[in-house]
């Protein structure tokens, strides 16, 4: 369509947020034949908008400006003034409409005319109303009713601070606005100070922002308003994306807010490229104006300084290096915070404008002015009361201001009188009444619960100071939704909302401190309130640290609140005491319970040679937890080998005895030596020859125990003498390991191999590593030289590298043509890799040389030294850079950081320390008074490495620590990562996921670098690790210690999302994982390889549920933004418009033949869509309360709903309608589902029992299925026969499905029970619990099958693949996980031969003699390994 000549009968202006208001309205307009210019009608993505806005307005006959809650719009804003303009040139209609919710805007009262739909859009009368004024008909007597005119809108704004659409009625106030004009011409960052109530939002919102419109001094401005929050530069970032994208979706707009705060956040995006950027998307516009207001959250609401700081000083540098100007509004009682931060300091020391108290002419003003605006009229003597009443402080104008206010509310006719302001005793008492007023129209519930509310509401100070908070509104409640709703709309509280949440927060701190109730609630519980304020950091850190737990008097303080304020705490802080409380008697306990564990580990161990003499791989895995304990390991071997002189002669009585013991005499030889993999064999040769009754049940023992042990790559790589470092090359293929015995060796990483011969030195190997390109290995050796390696077969390609004294560490430059060498010497040299000739001159120490290092680029070289300094070279002129880094010990590692602008060193002095790369001088933490940081261990550093994102830095120590630090602020990130002895080294994996250390306790160990917390089991040798290191994939792990390097599998990384994951399913063909979580997000996960698959599906708030279609097409997801949405799950394209509910929604199913979608919400309705068209079935299917499940019958006849209202129902497919009677529970139903035949429903409820009812008619059939507390979860197994609950009596139940009758006894977890599933076979049911961990049962005895599959936080969803292969499980941590099952019985003797051929690469044939498979064999087996479901590196 031709727009450009197109005329519209109106042009309709509205916020984004309100679109589906909009949409509804413009509709209804068309409809009348009214033309309508609706942007998202007529504007085509990626075209200049503003032009055509601007072209679009001027060729409109009207204009409705549509209001909705919250403030107008940005666009919304610019059409307004445009809007406004045309009116007083060509008086064209602007007629101002009030939707849903909205609060009226005091600048329209001029206009005289509203159409008010706060009832309802689907008021007629009023549409008609609207319809006739577009029209620019005469208001006929109805028309005139309906209009609202001025004397029914009240000019004050009570609590709430003015708006720039309220500017028309904002008076008093003239010299401060001009002050600030001035102020703000002259420097390009303010900061407005003043007292709470002082009025600050106000001048600058209602005041300057008008200002600068009509009076900019030619300057024309973009202006966005922000509050910081407690993620400011996501606030930023939220107000500037409708200047950079317009008319992209909900769910873009959500994405790209979200990229360009995380960018913001790391350097990578810079405020003042964006701004210019906004500039030139603005035709027209020469300056954008940034305002922060209540800057004071950015240190009361947000806890991450990094970004703080990172906002901060985005804003200090787009205000100095580009068309951008900040204002900051922040209370003066939070000014030293600002004046903390010294670049914020020397910009605004001569910009700063006060906002001080109002004389009593410019009080009279905002008294009057507003009055006379709208022919009202107070009467003699009122106003010279009021002035007199009204202490002068500043803090008391929100008082005067909701005073005016209540006096307009309680006015006769047109006049506000004298005898109301009597009634309210005056200024102070106004709020006082009202509060009280407000308080006694609520229920006995209500008032029982709002102190609790409006206590979440308040930051508590020391004596008094009490501040507002804005808090998230999470209560799914209805009595805590009605206080709120309540509160609103008598203007007490205010509620908002952002992208992703809605907030509620006091109206103003007036009420706090005025409202002598409220002042009541808060002083009793004071106390309590102060030290909450205090404990709060402790759980937010709990939550991503478990291990982050209170000790000592800490712990003491927070038992004695939790017995006297129990009530008071939320869940989290309640499971954060009690989690450090019963770590407390873990730790009273602990020696005596390591004293029996070890005591049982060896009783098995033995018994296991005793028990049967073949001794099964479960023997090997006990062993050799016990190897390093050499005295009580030495007697166990005596003993095994006493026992097996014994048990000979009973074996020679035939020839298959013999054999056998041949095959032990070998396997115990091997085990005696060493070699592990060799040791697996010849056990699994005697325990297939045995074929012992008991062989079935010790093959599955030692198929479980090998996946423990199978990490383990192949034999170990073998040197002469003791290792002393460890490199992989750039591809991954070769590892190198260095030697005491003066060799160093060079390995095939796929077959074991040696490459080559020994790389030969005279003496002592004590570096090694490889040319960026793989081709060239360089060793550093104590005979006082370095060499040159070719590494595909070992030759030397250049002369020795020669010093005067041993050679300790060596380094290729980033391009390969350097290498670098640190000495006894005293010296670095530097030699051309080509030829082996110095470069330059020795670069002279004052010490030796420990370690040396080149920056990123290549043109800088640090090295660590004896005389307690690193230094920092340039390569180019070989002079030295800055002065040296002093220690006070000897500096033994040091690192640059990714971007090469930071050098970490680590010290004898028992900490590392930060330098500027550029200049050598020490990184100062910008929070601690510019104080140089010190990552401080009680013990020796001995290493220090940065993670590939420069963004943490790890450090190992003597103290038996390693410790994880940000950057750029030195703090710790979570608790230490705990050895047994001293920590040796430190290294990050390539993607920077997990840690690895190593340690003289003989282990080496992985860490989950995010939260700091082991990755499985230690990685067990025989002596002190010396060496790790990663393979560049990541993939592989290389260990060393003594004359041994191991290689190791890296497990995956579970499924990540930035928040809770709430559920998870499998797709019907197994192919997919699709998770839901907390972070607004869904998300489709591959289930081979963990990768995620296509766009992230993008809600505005949390996913609650999700669902894939029966031919795993399409994914539905649920969430609290009220919608369901439709995606591809082939690449997680949204495919149909959102399926609107009013609130919440709870869960979503489809149809067994995926023609229909069911949805249940917390709006009290269950719905049904087409989903194909997307169109809604019938009428909703409702319930008294939140329906929050919901189940089709296998033949797709009929709908089962389970609801709070504490019914469930069930409903005719083919005419929605309610078959028979609800089915009846005692407290809310929380689960319902289908018998496999579809004859009987099963419901769960909080009244403690699950109950079964005869699907044809709705009557129940047994007697209820009884628990001790609420049932949340129940289930079918596939035949029918068993149903399965689960309750948060910390109890999972199985249950005749016929009679009710109880199977077995409870499946006990440690805390409750939240979610159960039947594998496809039902012999196995799988629970999940809030005591962190599921758990695979036995259906059939009821035994546990394994260890739990263990996470970090409550486990609240698990469920089977379709081919029984696979669990998996979500979590609060964060994470969903996948786990491989075991076969119990099935194919046991195939999979723990091929487990056994693919861990150790020896194949298994009819010979005794050794054979290593070739790679494609040992693929080829891998592959079958996992087909069978054998163990395999996908289980966490």
């Amino acid at each position: 369509m031709d727009t450009q000549s197109k005329t519209y009968d109106v042009f309709l202006s509205y916020n984004s947020r309100d679109h589906v208001m909009v949409d509804q309205i413009a509709h209804w307009l068309k409809e009348q034949g009214i033309s309508c210019f609706l942007d998202r009608w007529y504007l085509v993505p990626g075209k200049p908008w503003p032009v055509a806005l601007e072209d679009a307005l001027q060729r409109s006959k009207s204009v409705v400006i549509l209001l909705g809650p919250g403030e107008m719009g940005h666009w919304q804003q610019r059409e307004y003034y445009l809007a406004l303009d045309l009116q007083k040139n060509y008086n064209i209609s602007v007629i101002p409409v009030l939707l849903p919710g909205a609060d009226p805007a005091l600048g329209f009262l001029s206009l005289n005319t509203w159409v008010d739909l706060r009832n309802g859009l689907h008021d007629k009368h009023s549409l008609n109303v609207l319809s006739a004024a577009i029209a620019g008909q005469s208001p006929v007597k109805m028309v005139r009713e309906t209009l609202t005119t001025l004397d029914s809108i009240c000019p004050y704004r009570g609590l709430l601070s003015y708006r720039e659409e309220d500017a028309p009625f904002f008076f008093g106030r003239e010299t401060c606005i001009n002050q600030l004009f001035e102020t703000l011409n002259q420097h390009s960052f303010v900061a407005v100070l003043g007292s709470s109530g002082s009025g600050k939002s106000s001048v600058v919102r209602a005041g300057l922002v008008p200002h600068l419109r009509q009076n900019g001094n030619g300057t024309v401005w973009e202006i966005i308003t922000l509050v910081p929050g407690d993620r400011p530069l996501r606030a930023l970032a939220e107000a500037l994306i409708p200047l950079l994208t317009s008319g992209i979706s909900e769910i873009d707009s959500l994405t790209e807010v979200n990229k360009l705060a995380k960018c913001f956040l790391d350097g990578s995006v810079k405020l003042r490229d964006v701004v210019e950027r906004a500039l030139e998307k603005q035709p027209g516009t020469d300056r954008l104006l940034v305002i922060v207001d209540q800057w004071e959250e950015l240190y009361t609401l947000c806890q991450n300084n990094k970004m703080i700081v990172s906002f901060i000083d985005q804003l200090l540098d787009a205000s100095d290096n580009a068309n951008c100007s900040v204002i900051s509004t922040c209370r003066g009682d939070f000014s030293g915070l600002m004046l903390d931060y010294r670049p914020l300091l020397d910009r605004i020391q001569e910009s700063q404008v006060l906002i001080s108290s109002m004389n009593k002419e410019e009080l009279q003003q905002a008294i009057e002015k507003p009055a006379e605006k709208v022919g009202l009229v107070i009467e003699p003597g009122l106003v010279q009361r009021i002035l007199n009443d009204l202490d002068h402080e500043p803090g008391n104008l929100p008082l005067l201001s909701f005073l005016l206010e209540q006096l307009w509310d309680h006015r006769r006719g047109k006049y506000l009188v004298n005898e109301a302001y009597d009634a309210m005793q005056g200024v102070e008492g106004a709020i006082t009444i009202k509060a009280e007023e407000v308080f006694n129209s609520l229920s006995p519930d209500q008032q029982e619960l709002l102190p609790k509310i409006f206590i979440q509401l308040v930051s508590v100070g020391n004596e008094s100071n009490d501040t507002r908070r804005r808090a998230k509104i999470l209560t799914e409640d209805h009595i805590e939704q009605s206080i709120i709703k309540l509160m609103t709309d008598k203007r007490l509280f205010v509620t908002s909302r952002d992208s992703e949440i809605q907030t509620v927060e006091v109206a103003h701190e007036a009420l706090i401190s005025n409202w002598k109730r409220s002042q009541h609630w808060i002083d009793n519980i004071r106390g309590f309130l102060i030290w909450r304020k205090r404990f709060t950091p402790f759980v937010e850190e709990w939550k991503v640290n478990p291990e982050s737990l209170l000790r000592g008097g800490s712990l003491g303080e927070a038992k004695d609140w939790l017995a006297i304020h129990s009530q008071d705490l939320d869940k989290d802080e309640i499971k954060f005491i009690e989690a450090s409380i019963e770590r407390q008697v873990q730790e009273l306990n602990e020696e005596q319970k390591t004293r029996r564990q070890l005591t049982s580990r060896l009783k098995i161990a033995i018994s296991g040679v005793i028990g049967t003499l073949c001794l099964s791989i479960g023997l090997i895995v006990s062993l050799t937890m016990v190897y390093n304990e050499k005295d009580k390991t030495n007697k166990l071997l005596v003993n095994n080998k006493k026992l097996l002189s014994d048990t000979t002669d009973l074996l020679t009585k035939n020839e298959k005895v013999l054999l056998e013991h041949y095959y032990m005499r070998n396997a115990n030889d091997e085990l005696n030596a060493g070699n592990y993999s060799k040791a697996i064999v010849w056990f699994y040769r005697t325990l297939t020859n045995a074929r012992k009754p008991e062989y079935e049940k010790w093959s599955s023992k030692a198929l479980m125990q090998i996946s423990t042990w199978s990490r383990v790559i192949g034999q170990p790589l073998k040197n002469e003498g003791i290792i002393s470092a460890v490199a992989f090359s750039p591809d991954g293929n070769t590892v190198a390991a260095a030697s005491y015995d003066s060799t160093a060796c060079l390995w095939s990483v796929s077959d074991r191999q040696p490459i080559g011969k020994p790389l030969q030195h005279k003496r002592s190997i004590v570096a090694v590593s490889f040319s960026p390109d793989g081709n060239t290995v360089a060793t550093a050796s104590l005979d006082k030289t370095a060499r040159l390696w070719d590494a595909t077969n070992g030759l030397s390609i250049a002369p020795p590298l020669q010093h005067e004294d041993s050679v300790v560490a060596v380094a290729f430059s980033p391009d390969g043509k350097t290498v670098a060498t640190a000495s006894s010497d005293k010296t670095v040299r530097l030699w051309n890799t080509a030829n082996g000739k110095p470069i330059a001159p020795p670069l002279q120490h004052q010490d030796f040389v420990v370690a040396v290092s080149f920056s990123p680029d290549g043109k800088t070289v640090a090295a660590a030294c004896g005389d307690e300094t690193a230094r920092l070279w340039d390569v180019v002129n070989n002079k030295t850079i800055g002065k040296p880094l002093h220690h006070d010990g000897i500096v033994v590692a040091v690192a640059f950081s990714p971007d090469g602008k930071t050098v970490a060193t680590a010290s004898n002095d028992r900490t590392a320390r930060l330098w500027d790369a550029t200049n050598g001088q020490p990184i100062v933490n910008h929070l601690q008074n510019d104080e140089p940081i010190v990552l401080r261990h009680d013990g020796i550093v001995n290493d220090v490495a940065f993670s590939p994102d420069g963004k943490t830095i790890a450090t190992a120590s003597n103290d038996k620590t390693a410790r994880l630090w940000d950057v750029p602020y030195g703090r710790p990130i979570g608790t230490p990562l705990q050895h047994e002895d001293s920590v040796k080294v430190v290294a990050f994996s390539p993607d920077g996921k997990s840690v690895a250390t190593a340690s003289n306790d003989k282990t080496a160990r992985l860490w989950d670098a995010e939260y700091g917390q082991p990755m499985g089991n230690p990685l067990q040798h025989e002596d002190s690790v010396i060496a790790v290191a990663y393979s560049p994939d990541g993939k592989t792990m290389a260990t060393a210690s003594k004359d041994t390097v191991r290689l190791r599998n890296i497990l995956r990384h579970p499924l990540k999302h930035a928040s809770f994951v709430l559920a998870v399913t499998f797709s019907p063909d197994g192919k997919t994982v699709a998770t839901a979580g907390k972070d607004t997000a869904a998300r489709l996960w591959d289930t081979v390889n963990g990768q995620q698959i296509g766009n992230t599906l993008r809600h505005v708030n949390g996913v609650s549920a999700v669902a894939f279609s029966p031919d795993s097409k399409i994914v539905a997801t649920a969430s609290d933004d009220k919608t369901v949405r439709l995606w591809d799950a082939a690449n997680g394209n949204q495919i149909r418009i959102p399926f609107q509910h009013e609130r919440s929604v709870m869960a979503v199913a489809f149809s067994p033949d995926g023609k229909i979608v069911a949805t249940a919400s917390n709006d009290a309705t269950a719905r049904l869509w087409d989903a194909t068209s997307g169109t809604q079935i019938g009428t909703p299917l409702e319930h008294q309360g939140s329906v929050v499940a919901v189940a089709f019958s296998p033949d797709g006849k009929t709908l089962a709903t389970a609801s709070f209202d504490k019914t469930a129902r069930l409903w005719d497919m083919s005419n929605g309608k309610q078959i028979g009677k609800s089915l009846q529970h005692a407290d809310y139903v929380r689960a319902v589902a289908f018998s496999p035949d579809g004859k009987t429903v099963a419901t769960a409820s909080n009244d403690a029992t699950a109950r079964l009812w005869d699907a044809t008619n709705g009557k129940q059939i047994s007697n209820p299925i009884q628990h001790e507390d609420s049932v949340v979860a129940v289930t079918f197994s596939p035949d029918g026969k068993i149903v399965a609950t689960a309750s948060t009596d910390t109890t999972a139940c199985l249950w005749d499905a016929t009679n009710g009758a109880q199977i077995g006894k409870p499946l006990q977890h440690q805390g409750s029970v939240v979610a159960v599933a039947f594998s496809p076979d039902g012999k196995i049911v799988a629970t999940a619990s809030n005591d962190t961990t599921a758990c695979l049962w036995n259906v059939a005895n009821g035994q546990s099958i394994g260890k739990p599959l263990q996470h970090l936080d409550i486990v609240r969803a698990v469920a089977f693949s379709p081919d029984g292969k696979t669990v998996v499980t979500a979590s609060n941590d964060t994470t969903a996980r996948l786990w491989k099952i075991f076969k119990p019985a099935q194919d046991i003797d195939e999979l723990l031969k091929l487990s056994i051929e693919v861990r150790t690469t020896y194949k298994i044939d009819e010979s005794d003699s050794f054979k290593h498979l070739t790679q494609k064999e040992w693929l080829d087996k891998s592959h079958e390994l996992n087909r069978l479901g054998g163990p395999c590196d996908i289980v966490p």
